[in-house]
């Protein structure tokens, strides 16, 4: 019915799985992340655009437009400055807040 060399690929694909269910099995999803690198929280008086980038719902245009009016603006003095960067809304800022700092004593810590 199979020739051999089908076996022994079927053979594989079933070690591989039973391989990886059997390493879930001991090393569950939360330990693994637990020593994952973040790059959260992102200073937005100091981040370059890639780093902007990874907030949620942050693509190129925007980064763009927070590095210009942080540039303009002599920096955010808080989270709702953000409101100030056009396309930016009260959802996008909702959205972001909990991953954005300011980078110093000024940090209103997610108001």
């Amino acid at each position: 019915m199979f020739t051999e060399s089908e076996k022994r690929v079927i053979l594989f694909i079933i070690a591989v799985l039973l391989i990886g269910s059997t390493l879930r099995h001991f090393y569950p999803e939360a330990s693994r992340t637990e020593g994952s690198i973040s790059p959260f929280p992102i200073n937005v008086n100091t981040a370059p655009k890639e780093e902007l980038m990874l907030l949620p719902g942050i693509g190129k245009i925007y980064a763009e437009r927070i590095i210009k009016f942080r540039e303009e603006n002599n920096g955010f003095k808080n989270k709702a400055d953000l409101l100030k960067v056009k396309g930016i809304g009260p959802k996008t800022l909702k959205r972001i807040k909990k991953f954005v700092t300011l980078g110093g004593k000024n940090d209103d810590n997610g108001r």
